[in-house]
This record gives C-alpha cells, structure tokens and sequence, in this order.
C-alpha cells in the first residue's frame, strides 16, 4: 500500500477515504466514516486522534461489535483473517506455531471469549507466540471491567501502527 501525505488524504473522496482507511478497526467502517467529519488534518495525531475520538465516543454495542470482530490469536482460520490482520499475526510468527502452541492458543482463546465476551486483543507488533501467550494468560483473570477498556486500548495501538503505515509523516 502507498504511503499518502496529509495533504492528499485531505482531499480524497469519501469513498476513497473509507476504502484507504476502512479497515484501521478490523471490520468497522463506521470509524473511518466517523473520522471522516474532522477532516482536514493538520498533522498526523489530529487524524490518528479523530479515529481514536470516533471510537471512544461510540455506543458500548458499538465498541463490543468492534471487539469481537478481532480474530482469535494464533489460530489458523487464515481465510477469515484482513491483509492487516494476517500480515501483523504472519510477522509475530503466529501463522507458523507448532500444533501445541497452537491448542494451547485455542484453549485460552476460548476461556478468554467465554470469561469476557470478545477475542483477546493485542498489538501483536513485536512480540511472538510466546510474549502473547504470557499476556493472554495474564489478562484471563482480569475482570472484564478492567479487560474491556484494555482491549480498546490494544485496539487504538493496532489502529495506530496500521495508520503510520499508510501515512507519510515527514
């Protein structure tokens, strides 16, 4: 994907502008579409809070829909996954873990889903299977009044990592 600078993102089209930057909170155009009203940006934190603004302000339906449609972690349903999606779990070697990694991925992914109501959410950036497992197992027992807010947060940071990639910031 071409990096934009500020100054083209500011005159795209709508359509243009939800389908550049659609898919910054995994299958929840309603962000980008939010985002879109704050329009022009003067710098790359105005657009990246005017995304973070949209979210935080949405109904709790809302950011429930947007959490549990995050995929599950090191699990290989590769064909449900978005290109952001399967690039970031490909580059955390989530895509290549071993069949015991991979039940073990499974078992906390469910009791996680089934304690708090949506996936586990991590920026994966940097981290491997392992570093994620350590956290999902950290946050398992978490209540899902503190999980919740947790998860937006991981949310906004996957958001932010996605912008600064299709983003020119100089």
């Amino acid at each position: 994907m071409t990096s934009l600078t500020l100054a083209q993102i500011n005159t795209l089209t709508e359509d243009d502008f939800i389908a550049t930057f659609g898919d910054l909170y995994e299958h929840s155009l309603w962000a980008a579409e939010g985002a879109l009203q704050y329009r022009p940006y003067d710098t790359f934190t105005s657009m990246l809070n005017a995304f973070q603004y949209t979210v935080d302000h949405a109904s709790k339906e809302q950011q429930l829909a947007l959490l549990q449609a995050h995929p599950e972690l090191g699990e290989k349903k590769l064909e449900s996954l978005t290109p952001s999606s399967l690039d970031e779990q490909t580059n955390a070697g989530l895509t290549q873990v071993d069949e015991s990694t991979k039940a073990e991925f499974k078992t906390l992914n469910k009791a996680y889903r089934e304690r708090h109501g949506f996936p586990f959410i991590i920026a994966v950036a940097g981290l491997n299977a392992q570093h994620i497992l350590v956290a999902l197992k950290e946050r398992l027992s978490k209540p899902t009044s503190e999980e919740f807010p947790t998860a937006l947060e991981q949310v906004h940071r996957i958001a932010d990592i996605r912008l600064h990639q299709r983003v020119t910031t100089d």
